[in-house]
């Protein structure tokens, strides 16, 4: 550490001598670099980073030159290729924090050794995923110091004044590595990071623990950042360059909390917002003519990202999902009107020749944009958009989506079982979620989700429902997979696991990767375990569910050889419905109050409901219909609710 507190002074005393002039005394344009580290999505680029450069350049203009570089593709070729790449993006990858453990010597070389010691606790078997991490953990990652030194000299980053990194996506080490070794190069850089992997308490925690870190930014940093460059501009650097809204230094560190930092200064802990539908055009040239010069990558079309609205319609409406942890409730919850909306959306579409697919980032899309914004855009058929949705979308609202382009959602379903949403606090039932489903069947539209399990308070008896009835689900999108809940800084679990019975801990991976005392490391984590959770049980519970969601998925595409999944009404005629779901044609021939009672059950209604819809028919008449339709499958019931599970 008394090297990096020394290059806090070499600091200061370079930029002060003039950040406008070069050695020979003359005028110049100060130049910043943002750098997007590995390991960040490698086919989609920093929206930060083209919203951050708008920003600048409209407050600025010319004072400043700003430019991008994404030595992700760099480390692509470093590691291989793109599948050693996407080790770090893997499930054992996320489970491993592999990517951030890879650049974790680098950035911390005093720290001990500890390569065989993480391979044995992650990478112990023979499978094809362990050979490769134990490859890139003995072969390359030795060799990761000449690897930073390469992106320095490709990228021309002496030559700036100021680097900034964001922090997302496992991209934490390689930043603080990176950074170390530019200011052992050139120690009067000015280095700055942002982004999600650095707001409140970890931002505060870098500071302390990397100190060759001069400026954290902490939250939204569309206002906090121009306003920031400014000041550089005009003082030469100083702490005059912090006194931004969530804009941290390491005059800061000692405080113990970002809180009391803040407090000190008089300052918000995170940066302002901006009016959402103030946009301006996202430029992504510079990715774009990067990627094409990544021989190995060009020939990819990469995803780029928008977006809409900012934090959480349900939040704002006093929900909130007890796993989350992405939405600052203080920043509250801001969507674009849908003509602005559709402005900013067509712009983008000069790129639709070149991007596989234009991805929000939207927590959640707003709810009039169906019908005001996709049942408005007329694109092309390249351009190809995906949302995630709240699943309580009408079949009307779904068609808008196609007629729009949305080929893809990603909606919040996370749970088959109401009281497991309840304690989730979704606002939704199972019912709401199948009707979706349902809703999606015979459209052209792409769904993915998950199906979450071992929610705080959840039940057995929910796991063993489930394998009892997905099979009746094959003909409706399956999930992509089953995963154990997470417990995250920010969620409802993390501020008050008292109140959900938990024992909350960092996960173990952090030990392997921050060199700190156990507090430090509690600063840093994003992912926690519960301390008493029941792994054994857990791993043979996802086992089972991921047997069977295995199945399902091969029954949804046909891809086991079979008739792909589908139950539904016979074209013209409301008595027979077609099933598949078995891998077998089978036509059920429904008799007329069976067949009334399907159609009326189109909508979530309990026994009563149901009886007194065929009053005329007789209670028990209307009972026995309903008793057949469950046995064969065709209806799902809850607590003494049913809703037909019959697609279009």
């Amino acid at each position: 550490m008394r090297v990096e507190r020394a290059y806090k002074a070499a600091n200061t005393d370079d930029r002060q001598r003039g950040l406008n002039s070069n050695h020979t005394g003359v005028k110049r344009v100060p130049e910043i670099a943002l750098v997007n580290m590995p390991f960040g999505l490698l086919f989609a680029p920093s929206i930060a980073f083209a919203q951050l450069r708008a920003a600048a350049t409209r407050r600025l203009g010319g004072r400043m030159s700003i430019r991008e570089c994404h030595a992700t593709f760099d480390a692509a070729a470093f590691v291989g290729g793109e599948t050693a790449y996407g080790l770090a993006h893997s499930a054992q990858g996320f489970l491993s924090h592999f990517g951030e453990w890879f650049f974790s010597a680098a950035a911390f070389p005093d720290a001990p050794d500890n390569t065989e010691a993480y391979l044995a606790r992650y990478y112990f078997d023979d499978s094809e995923e362990s050979r490769l991490a134990t490859y890139l953990a003995r072969n390359l990652r030795p060799h990761v110091r000449g690897f930073l030194d390469s992106v320095i000299d490709r990228h021309c980053l002496l030559s700036a004044d100021v680097v900034g990194f964001t922090l997302l996506f496992f991209q934490t080490t390689a930043s603080l590595a990176l950074a170390r070794r530019i200011k052992e190069r050139k120690p009067g850089t000015l280095i700055i990071l942002g982004g999600p992997g650095c707001e409140g308490e970890i931002g505060l925690e870098l500071l302390r623990g990397a100190p060759w870190i001069d400026y954290v930014f902490s939250g939204p940093a569309l206002v906090s950042f121009p306003l920031f460059l400014e000041r550089l501009l005009d003082t030469g650097g100083g702490s005059k360059c912090a006194n931004g809204q969530g804009v941290f230094s390491g005059n800061d560190a000692w405080r113990s909390t970002a809180s009391d930092a803040a407090g000190n200064r008089g300052m918000a802990m995170s940066g302002p917002q901006t009016d959402i539908n103030d946009w301006q055009p996202l430029d992504y040239e510079p990715f774009l003519e990067q990627l094409a010069g990544a021989r190995s990558l060009a020939s990819r079309k990469p995803v780029l990202l928008f977006e809409t609205s900012r934090g959480c319609w349900w939040m704002s409406k006093g929900g909130a999902c007890s796993f989350c942890g992405l939405n600052n409730p203080q920043c509250g919850w801001q969507a674009m009107e849908p003509e602005r909306a559709l402005e900013y959306i067509q712009s983008l579409l000069r790129y639709a020749g070149r991007a596989s697919c234009f991805v929000a980032v939207d927590s959640i899309m707003p709810r009039d944009y169906p019908e005001k914004v996709f049942g408005r855009l007329r694109a092309s058929a390249a351009a190809r958009f995906k949302y995630e949705v709240r699943p309580d979308l009408s079949g009307r609202d779904l068609d808008c989506l196609v007629a729009g382009g949305v080929a893809a959602v990603q909606p919040g379903i996370e749970s088959l079982s109401t009281r497991t949403l309840r304690l989730m606090g979704k606002g939704l039932s199972a019912f709401d979620n199948l009707k979706f489903l349902r809703e999606c069947t015979g459209r052209a539209i792409s769904v993915e989700w998950n199906l979450l399990l071992f929610t705080p308070g959840e039940k057995q008896t929910t796991y063993e429902t489930y394998i009892h009835i997905m099979p009746r689900l094959f003909h409706l999108p399956p999930p992509l997979a089953a995963y154990p809940v997470m417990f995250v800084r920010n969620s409802r679990y993390f501020r008050n696991p008292a109140k959900y019975g938990l024992k909350l801990r960092p996960h173990e991976f952090y030990e392997f990767i921050y060199p700190f005392g156990a507090q430090a490391t509690e600063n840093l984590a994003f992912f926690f375990v519960d301390g008493d959770f029941d792994s054994d049980w857990g791993d043979a519970w996802l086992d089972r569910i991921n047997s069977v969601i295995g199945l399902w998925r091969q029954r949804w595409t046909g891809s086991d050889g079979k008739e792909p999944a589908r139950l539904c009404f016979m074209p013209d005629d409301g008595a027979l419905v077609y099933d598949s779901r078995s891998g077998r044609r089978l036509i059920h021939r429904l008799d007329a109050t069976s067949a009334d009672i399907l159609h009326f059950l189109d909508r979530q209604a309990d026994r009563k409901e149901i009886a007194d819809r065929l009053a005329g028919r007789g209670c028990g008449e209307a009972m026995r219909s309903l008793r057949k339709l469950v046995e064969l499958g065709l209806v799902f019931e809850e607590d003494g609710k049913l809703i037909s599970l019959l697609g279009s």
